[in-house]
């Protein structure tokens, strides 16, 4: 191997090849290699380039985004193309503003990119498109920013859902249902009362309304939605909306007993709860 490299690659005989010579030669192949290939470099970092939102530590994600940009240059030999270079270099300014246009394509996520892009159209951040390192500290503040931003609005919307969360483990529900449930309860109390009201009944009976609450025997036809011992009040799985529509169903068919009861005379007893 080192009778080739001093032959066809360095041009020296073999003892007077030094380490500076084989360093200098490794440069040359690293910064030229894959240099016909650069007629579309945008579709190659747009595959490989991208943000890890994973890590949660912004300064580490946003330093992780460049050093991903700079490795693929070096594997791909872009140096001459798309490395930093020296300010002095006739191409420097063209080079520079390929970089942050590069850069600023493949941020994630796409509100970072859309804030990035719309600042560097303000005069007051267009030599930010000819500067790097300038970019890489815009890229972090506002990085930085949205984040705080995500967090605060994560866990306004965590402890919304908490107390939704409880009250239906527990089975509670809001004051203004309660209200609307003792209401429709009183009046079906009424109702089934008042049919129930005959010639076989006294007046005690008329005088005693029925009472409402957990303490109180189950319906003989269980709860009106899942058919379990209970009263669908109490009911464990029936959501708010689907008591509601249990409720009316019955009622509905509360009315219809009724009518026919008026006719008839008989005692009817409901089980409405």
């Amino acid at each position: 191997m080192m009778t080739f490299l001093a032959t066809y690659e360095i041009g020296k005989d073999k003892s007077q090849i030094t380490d500076e010579d084989i360093m200098v030669k490794v440069k040359e192949r690293c910064e030229t290699t894959n240099r016909d290939y650069l007629a579309n470099p945008t579709a190659l970092f747009t595959q490989n380039l991208k943000m890890g939102l994973m890590v949660k530590d912004v300064p580490d994600r946003v330093a992780k985004y460049f050093r991903q940009f700079e490795k693929i240059i070096a594997d791909n030999g872009f140096h001459e193309h798309l490395g930093r270079g020296s300010p002095s270099d006739d191409d420097y300014v063209a080079r520079m503003k390929q970089r942050t246009k590069i850069l600023v394509d493949n941020l994630s996520p796409p509100m970072l990119r859309d804030e990035i892009k719309g600042m560097l159209e303000l005069v007051k951040f267009r030599h930010i498109r000819t500067n790097d390192q300038a970019l890489y500290k815009l890229i972090l503040e506002r990085a930085e920013l949205q984040q705080l931003f995500y967090n605060r609005f994560r866990q306004a919307d965590s402890a919304k859902a908490a107390p939704r969360t409880s009250n239906r483990k527990g089975g509670k529900v809001p004051s203004t249902q309660e209200n609307t449930r003792s209401d429709s309860g009183q009046r079906s109390s009424n109702e089934g009362g008042k049919a129930a009201t005959g010639p076989g009944n006294s007046g005690q009976g008329q005088n005693q309304p029925r009472k409402w609450g957990s303490g109180r025997t189950p319906p003989r036809t269980g709860c009106l939605h899942c058919k379990q011992d209970h009263w669908l009040r109490d009911c464990p799985v029936a959501t708010p909306e689907e008591k509601e529509a249990a409720r009316a169903t019955q009622q509905s068919k509360s009315w219809k007993v009724k009518r026919a009861a008026i006719g008839k005379h008989d005692d009817i007893d409901f089980d409405v709860p």
